[in-house]
C-alpha cells in the first residue's frame, strides 16, 4: 500500500518548520520530502549558510522553501503548524519547548515513516555496533530473502523519508536508530517488528542529564511492542537492563557472544562476533537458514572508520577507526588491535571534545598497552593527557592531521602499528566524525604514496 496519499493529506498544506538541517543529508532530505508533498517549508539551524553549503545544494530551486540560517526565532515556531526535529536538536531547545507549549506536532522523520507506512521493520540500536550490525543485517538479507529490502535511518543519506511512496507492504526496511531518533517513536507510540539492542555505554552525557534518562530513550526501541514482535540483545546488556523491560509484550531473544560460530574474512575483535551474533539471531527470525546467514556475515567487509584498515606505511598497519567517539570505543579498538598484533608496538592517536564520559578504564587500557600517543586538539584531549602515565610519550596537541602524519611518520622504526581511536567528538577541528576519517584516510594514502607500502 502506498503510504505516500495519507501522507499528503496529512501535511501536503501544512506549513512545516524543519529545525536542524546539518550535513549528513537528514535535514536536506526532509525539507526535500515536505516541498514535495506541497507543504509551505522554513528551515532553521544554528548554523551559517557557508557551513551548510553542501546540504544547501539542490534545496533553492524549490520556490516553497525558505531560510533562517545561523540563528534560532521562536516566531518560526509560532508560524508553523508541524515542527520537524532532526536528531541532534534537544528536547530541550527552547524553539521544542516553545512548540510544546504552543502545541505543536512535533515529529521526526523515521517515526514519522513506520507510524504509516505498513511494512515490516528492523530497528537496530545501541552505543557501540549499530551501524555495523544494520548494515550487517541489510546486506545478508538482500541475499537471502525473496522480499525487497531498504536501508535507512540515522545512515548517511538514508532518511527513511525517502521510502514513502516506494515500500511495499511485503518489504523489509532496516533502520539504524540513535538514542534522538527513538524519542520520536516514543512520542508516536511505536516499535519496530523486531528491534535490536547491541550494548549499553555511557555518552551522550554532554547532552542527557543522566545514564538513565539516555537508556530510557534507548529502550523506546522495545517499549511499544506487540506480542508477534521480537527483542534481540545479547547476554551482558539482558543482565544489565532486564528489568527495566519486564512488561513488555514481545518475544524477548537473549543471545550469546558466540551464536556466530564462523571465521570473519575481514572483521576482527570479539566486539564483531557479537555484533554478528545479533545479526544472525534477526536472520533466524526471518527463516534465513542458519548456514547461509554464516556464511554471508563471515564474508561481511565492514564499514570505513570502523576498524577500518587501510593498509601499510613502511610494513606498519594502519586502521582508522574515526567513528570512535566515547572511551569505551577506543578502549575496544585497543584490545582488537592488540590482540590482532600482539608483537608490535601500539601508537595511539586520539583526542577532540569532551562528551562527559568517564574514561578510567581507558587511561588503564591506554597504560597497559600503548607505547607512544599523539593527540588531537580538544576539551577530552586535556583532561585525558595528564592523566597518562609518563612512560607513554605523547607528542600535540595536533589542530590537523597533515603535521601529524609528518611527525608520525618521521618517528616510525617498522616495528609499530597505528590506532586512529579518537574516543571523542571531532568537533573541536572537523565538522563530524566521518570528515575525520576522510581526512585522516587521506593523509594515510599521500604519505604511502610517497613512502611505500
Amino acid at each position: 500500500m502506498d503510504c505516500f496519499p495519507k501522507i499528503k493529506k496529512l501535511y501536503g498544506r501544512a506549513k512545516v518548520l524543519i529545525l536542524g538541517l546539518g550535513l549528513q543529508g537528514g535535514g536536506a532530505e526532509s525539507a526535500r520530502f515536505f516541498a514535495d508533498l506541497g507543504s509551505s517549508v522554513l528551515v532553521s539551524d544554528l548554523k551559517s549558510e557557508a557551513e551548510l553549503s553542501p546540504s544547501l545544494t539542490g534545496l533553492r530551486k524549490y520556490p516553497n522553501i525558505r531560510f533562517n540560517l545561523g540563528r534560532n526565532d521562536l516566531g518560526d515556531v509560532r508560524w508553523a503548524d508541524v515542527v520537524v526535529r532532526n536528531p541532534g536538536v534537544k528536547q530541550s531547545s527552547p524553539l521544542i519547548t516553545e512548540a510544546r507549549k504552543e502545541g505543536k506536532s512535533v515529529i521526526m522523520p523515521s517515526a514519522l515513516f513506520i507510524k504509516h507506512c505498513p511494512c515490516f521493520s528492523i530497528g537496530i540500536t545501541g552505543t557501540r555496533g549499530k551501524s555495523t550490525t544494520t548494515r550487517m543485517v541489510y546486506d545478508a538479507l538482500q541475499k537471502t530473502v525473496s522480499q525487497k529490502v531498504h536501508l535507512a535511518g540515522n545512515v548517511p543519506h538514508h532518511s527513511a523519508l525517502k521510502l514513502v511512496g516506494t515500500v511495499g507492504k511485503n518489504d523489509i526496511v532496516v533502520l539504524e536508530l540513535s538514542s534522538w531518533e527513538l524519542q520520536g517513536f516514543r512520542e508516536m507510540g511505536i516499535s519496530p517488528n523486531i528491534a535490536v539492542l547491541t550494548n549499553i555505554y555511557p555518552d551522550h552525557l554532554n547532552f542527557y542529564d543522566s545514564m538513565d534518562e539516555y537508556i530510557g530513550d534507548k529502550l523506546n526501541i522495545v517499549s511499544f511492542q506487540k506480542d508477534t514482535d521480537h527483542f534481540v540483545t545479547g547476554v551482558d546488556t539482558f543482565n544489565e537492563i532486564g528489568w527495566r523491560i519486564s512488561n513488555t509484550r514481545s518475544r524477548i531473544h537473549v543471545v550469546a557472544p558466540h551464536h556466530f560460530r564462523g571465521q570473519f574474512t575481514h572483521l576482527f575483535g570479539q566486539h564483531n562476533r557479537l555484533n554478528a551474533s545479533l545479526a544472525l539471531k534477526v536472520l533466524e527470525l526471518l527463516g534465513v537458514d542458519s548456514g547461509q546467514a554464516t556464511r554471508e556475515l563471515s564474508g561481511f567487509r565492514g564499514l570505513p572508520f570502523r576498524l577500518e584498515y587501510l593498509g601499510t606505511i613502511n610494513n606498519v598497519p594502519f586502521f582508522n577507526d574515526s567513528t570512535s567517539t566515547t572511551p569505551v570505543a577506543c578502549q575496544t579498538a585497543i584490545k582488537a588491535v592488540r590482540d590482532r598484533h600482539p608483537e608490535r608496538r601500539l601508537i595511539l592517536i586520539y583526542g577532540g571534545n569532551s562528551k562527559n564520559l568517564p574514561f578510567e578504564e581507558m587511561l588503564t587500557a591506554v597504560d597497559d598497552n600503548v607505547a607512544a600517543a599523539y593527540t588531537l586538539n580538544g576539551s577530552f584531549t586535556a583532561e585525558v593527557s595528564s592523566r597518562l602515565s609518563a612512560h607513554i610519550p605523547q607528542s600535540g596537541p595536533y589542530h590537523d592531521l597533515g603535521k601529524l602524519f609528518t611527525d608520525l611518520i618521521a618517528e616510525l622504526k617498522g616495528d609499530e602499528v597505528v590506532l586512529f581511536s579518537p574516543a571523542a567528538t571531532s568537533f573541536a577541528t572537523f565538522k563530524n566524525e566521518f570528515d575525520r576519517g576522510e581526512q585522516f584516510s587521506y593523509h594515510f594514502r599521500k604519505w604511502q604514496k610517497t613512502n611505500g607500502t
